[in-house]
């Protein structure tokens, strides 16, 4: 085929006898230096004729054959994939394919006839070689793509499998050969090319009270005192239950002596084994591991290290990740010869040496790892980081992502912090503010990521999240109340659920561990609405020792304007219509605050308490109202669109409605109280002001005391044509298409449950505001468990 540049005149020669008919016409070395997708077009638009007539495939399926018209397709048609299998014992290319499909989906060839590819049939399986643009690589090359497809959907393509070619030259972001063993010494100048910069917070030496490390050269603890420092790595991984050898008060001293983790009788977990055996290896001295290097039955030095776990891992040179199995048993594959793991199958074809992609992370094995609360600070807090999983090792830093079948890039170090143009961001800079998100909305990513996560213990909620906190609150410039920014309180509160929550419960007592307001109070993922519009306070919060009324502005010390109490002209970026503002202090643009806020709490500040010692009963003044409401499926929208993500049918949901029995809102509850089928009143919180709908925000700031709804009070019996809404019609729609005379026209609420004088979070949702209003809401005290 001439005219078709990815294809070749096949030849006799040995190689080409290895190879399929239809293999020995591929142009292999043509295809890793263009784009297929661009050829095929540019032909297309210049009207280049085909000189063959389609292609068809037929089909034995269900009892009948079938005769398929393979449909053009900016691809080269490679046949069916059981045909490709049977080929595979004399095609080498053919081989390669059936491996690297074996590998995507974790079997051996020999079974994969036997399983459902991606819940299809093997034999509706189509397969199509493609390219795909190497965007790392310093050169324009190219990997191959086996597409995957579905014949009777008309060739659907259901998944990719990736392919490139191995260079010995060591040429960045190239492929690399993988052996059962890794190899220690492609790892040792990885991490070695990682030398500590001014920006690293251990170059400065001060180490957490009680610090200790494992000397694996002398196979023992040891402990850095005052401002000694060194070198090491970290280990974040599953313990999977309890761990047997652990470092206690009673065996402290001994482990301390040289040798002591050599003897006979030290049966250390194998993870942590081949953790140690993997710093040996790579020429490092140093491990920090948590059951080894925190006395664990010392509950005061406990406390002081979890406390520092953000300094401990922003610290570490490279923090191991055991990502593979589901305990502290399982092992670092490769680290041993005699640990299975994922399998690089090699062939040369026309002078070109091809081995099929490494597919790290989403499949492969047991990982509790991901899911496990402790790991989850543990990855945002480590600056570089090797994660061991069964399908290969990948390595994450300021350089990017990349694995082991890829040459490593030559490390340049900066000394910002902040990732270079491919890089990645490292070092608590994935929840510190930087760049284009506020503080907040990188407070409320971490929540959510958090959220969703495993506890052992639910006791460790906020020790587990506290190397986090740690990070953001010298920038929040005030501290947490139960997980949640005191500076920004107001906007936090009205979080949401996304699956169905339930109370968080001490596991030996079975009480409530923290208050219903808090994230930290329920167990199940939520998400914090501060990527929308902005949310503007509507209540004041009560002192807990003298009853004095404040407002979250007057605890950040904004005073005139932008200027905070200590004398900062803040300033803002403008207010947009896709996202909320941003303030910033002078000179640093890329540091976004949700609000300004003055560094040292303003003087008429400091002597005020949101919470007494011991409580966690907030109180704050705010209008609330008795609504009606039914079960029902509203949406609240995040960022305002309806393709993004909502609550699941696991959240109940009941709709607002007014007095004349028109839709005014949407409400979720977090647990199974508010599952009933009957109509009912619950009185809501009016938390903050702010705009649902694609069409329905201001520019300007709404008025700060809601003068503009009261002066449209009396008219709203009257205006029931325009506020009316069908079955059929969601709580999205009717936001995006409604026209309304108020702008910011809805409140955030808070459903509330009162026991014993003391009101309890169960919801959250939206109401309209002036809907609020015609239910004769009252100001009142609301003290909050």
């Amino acid at each position: 085929m001439p005219d078709k540049p990815w294809y070749r005149a096949p030849s006799s020669t040995e190689d080409d006898l290895n190879l399929c008919s239809i293999c020995r016409e591929i142009h292999f070395e043509w295809l890793l230096h263009h784009d297929l997708d661009r050829e095929h077009w540019d032909r297309h638009v210049s009207g280049v004729l085909e000189d063959d007539q389609p292609h068809h495939v037929k089909l034995y399926w269900q009892g009948q054959w079938t005769d398929y018209a393979i449909p053009e397709m900016p691809a080269v048609p490679l046949g069916l994939l059981s045909d490709i299998f049977s080929k595979s014992n004399t095609c080498k290319f053919c081989h390669l394919v059936i491996s690297a499909v074996a590998a995507k989906y974790e079997t051996i060839p020999n079974l994969l006839q036997s399983i459902n590819i991606d819940a299809c049939p093997f034999p509706l399986v189509f397969c199509s070689l493609g390219t795909s643009r190497n965007t790392r690589a310093e050169e324009e090359v190219y990997d191959l793509v086996i597409s995957l497809r579905i014949i009777p959907q008309s060739f659907h393509v259901f998944d990719h499998i990736f392919i490139h070619r191995l260079r010995e030259d060591r040429t960045p972001y190239e492929g690399a050969r993988v052996h059962e063993q890794i190899n220690f010494e492609n790892a040792r100048e990885w991490v070695t090319q990682f030398t500590p910069t001014l920006s690293d917070p251990g170059t400065s030496g001060n180490t957490p009270d009680g610090f200790r490390l494992i000397d694996v050269r002398d196979q023992c603890i040891v402990l850095i005192e005052g401002s000694q420092s060194c070198r090491y790595l970290a280990l974040s991984y599953v313990w999977g239950g309890p761990q047997h050898f652990q470092n206690t008060k009673a065996n402290d001293s001994r482990l301390r002596c040289p040798g002591s983790l050599a003897s006979t009788d030290a049966e250390i977990p194998l993870t942590i084994a081949d953790a140690m055996l993997f710093v040996s290896r790579i020429g490092e001295r140093y491990l920090w591991v948590d059951s080894l290097c925190i006395v664990q039955d010392d509950d005061f030095m406990k406390l002081v290290q979890i406390n520092a776990m953000d300094q401990i891992y922003t610290s570490a040179m490279v923090t191991i990740v055991a990502m593979y199995g589901s305990s502290c048993h399982a092992g670092l594959p490769g680290v041993r010869l005699t640990s299975g793991r994922w399998k690089q199958h090699v062939v040369n074809v026309h002078g070109v040496t091809l081995a099929n992609r490494q597919i790290i992370l989403p499949n492969s094995g047991p990982k509790d790892w991901p899911t496990r609360g402790w790991t989850y600070q543990e990855h945002a807090l480590s600056r570089r980081l090797i994660f061991f999983a069964r399908d290969g090792i990948q390595y994450e830093s300021e350089d990017g992502v990349t694995t082991e079948d890829i040459h490593q890039p030559f490390h340049h170090a900066v000394d910002d912090g902040l990732p270079d143009g491919r890089g990645f961001p490292t070092g608590g800079s994935l929840v510190r503010a930087s760049g284009g998100i506020s503080l907040l909305m990188h407070f409320a990513l971490a929540v959510h990521l958090y959220s969703g996560k495993t506890l052992t213990y639910q006791t460790d909620t906020l020790r587990a999240f506290e190397g986090v906190l740690n990070v953001m609150r010298a920038d929040f410039c005030r501290d947490f109340l139960y997980g949640m920014p005191s500076s920004e309180l107001d906007v936090a509160l009205p979080w949401r659920p996304i699956q169905h929550l339930e109370r968080r419960l001490d596991d030996a007592t079975g009480d409530e561990l923290f208050p219903s307001w808090s994230w930290a109070g329920w167990r199940g993922p939520i998400v914090m609405p501060v990527f929308e519009s902005t949310h503007f306070s509507r209540i004041a919060f009560v002192d807990a020792e003298d009853e004095t009324e404040f407002t979250t502005s007057e605890w950040r010390g904004t005073e005139r304007g932008l200027e905070t109490s200590d004398g900062v002209a803040w300033q803002r970026k403008p207010l947009d219509i896709d996202a909320p503002p941003g303030y910033f202090r002078p000179g640093k643009p890329n540091i976004l605050f949700t609000h300004p806020v003055s560094k040292p709490v303003p003087a008429a500040m400091q002597h005020r308490r949101s919470l007494k010692e011991n409580s966690p009963i907030l109180t704050f003044k705010a209008y609330t109202a008795r609504i009606s409401t039914e079960p029902g499926q509203g949406v609240l929208l995040i960022r305002k669109t309806e393709t993004d993500r909502v609550p699941d049918p696991s959240v109940s949901s009941r709709t607002l409605f007014d007095r004349y029995g028109r839709f005014c809102g949407t409400a979720y509850f977090h647990g199974d109280g508010s599952s009933d089928v009957e109509p009912r009143c619950i009185e809501f919180a009016a938390i903050s002001r702010t705009a649902y709908g694609v069409n329905n925000e201001a520019w300007e700031d709404p008025p700060e005391d809601d003068a503009d709804v009261l002066g449209l009070r009396e008219g709203y019996a009257e205006r029931e044509k325009l506020r009316k809404i069908n079955d059929e019609r969601g709580a999205a729609s009717y936001f995006n298409d409604y026209s309304f005379e108020l702008k910011w026209q809805a409140y955030d609420v808070l459903a509330l449950e009162w026991r014993d004088g003391v009101a309890y979070r169960v919801g959250v949702g939206f109401c309209l505001i002036e809907a609020f209003w015609d239910a004769e809401p009252v100001r009142k005290r609301v003290p909050m468990a």
